[in-house]
């Protein structure tokens, strides 16, 4: 074998190599819509291989006119089989019916969680309350084993920013300034679907002194530990701090992810929720106040990812 071809396996080994991180960045920064997104990709990925391939290649002067179509035509085999198995329905499809929206810069919202951190009895906002439903579009039960919610500024070029959880099983959520209502049960707050923008509370510090607690049914965290039957849909209250430098959710986009027991991952891309705009939707979440009241102005106030 000539030197050229002593070459050629450790050329591949470094082109692959090349194409590999290649095309990792360009999935990291390049989105576009589901059916668009599985095509592009595929041509991105194969012109890169190819370039990055012949590059390398041209450098040690090896002829690539018997090289070039056996390159694409395998590497087209494994990316069409890729597309095939991205034609198949994903097993979970996800929606946010309702959300709040916490967009001041003060650690005192309308919605309080309460719970213990390194500085003792520590109460934060929540940023995000939402109302999400799932459904399952298998033909057989599926368990979920996590899910996550990030958040981007844009759907054609994002750069997915993941919500912090706060889990509403395990911490009690306050709401301040809800007026108490009638005995033995508060009145209910209802949610229609949409995002509700909520700004500073000025009368916030004043009215740590009189949280009320909030309940939650359903609670989406307690939901997914059951089985999903086939083509069920649950739906629930999740809770989530904001993330990195984004503040607000208008105008933004949501992507909520899904991995199931088969280690299937799903992904369900959506914007913030709009208004009511059609009589055949009339969902709607409901959290209730309780009569338990509670005086968090002794706790220390942070926002909830903070140290």
């Amino acid at each position: 074998m000539d030197e050229s071809g002593s070459h050629l396996g450790h050329i591949f080994l470094r082109a692959t190599a090349i194409t590999v991180a290649e095309a990792l960045v360009w999935n990291q920064v390049t989105f576009l819509p589901h059916w668009l997104s599985t095509a592009t990709e595929i041509l991105a990925v194969l012109s890169l291989f190819v370039s990055s391939f012949k590059s390398q290649l041209e450098q040690y002067s090896i002829k690539l006119a018997r090289l070039t179509p056996g390159i694409y035509v395998a590497f087209a085999a494994s990316v069409g089989y890729a597309f095939l198995g991205n034609l198949q329905p994903a097993p979970f499809s996800g929606r946010i019916a309702a959300t709040t929206d916490y967009v001041g810069t003060n650690p005192i919202s309308l919605f309080m969680v309460l719970y213990d951190s390194k500085h003792g009895a520590t109460a934060s906002p929540v940023n995000y309350l939402m109302y999400i439903e799932l459904v399952n579009q298998a033909n057989y039960p599926i368990r979920i084993d996590m899910y996550s919610v990030s958040i981007s500024r844009s759907y054609y070029i994002p750069w997915w920013h993941k919500l912090p959880p706060i889990p509403l099983t395990e911490r009690p959520v306050y709401a301040l300034g809800v007026p108490e209502g009638g005995k033995p049960n508060p009145n209910p707050i209802w949610f229609p679907k949409g995002t509700y923008l909520m700004g500073e509370y000025p009368e916030g510090t004043r009215q740590l002194h009189y949280a009320r607690m909030i309940t939650f049914s359903p609670q989406f965290d307690a939901e997914i530990r059951k089985p999903i039957d086939a083509h069920q849909t649950i739906e629930g209250w999740a809770a989530f701090d904001r993330a990195d430098d984004i503040v607000q959710l208008k105008d933004k986009y949501l992507n909520i992810t899904i991995r199931d027991s088969t280690g299937a991952i799903s992904q369900s891309i959506v914007g913030t929720p709009l208004p009511i705009d059609s009589e055949v939707d009339t969902s709607t979440a409901i959290m209730q106040p309780t009569t338990t009241e509670t005086d968090l102005s002794g706790c220390y106030i942070k926002f909830y990812s903070e140290p």
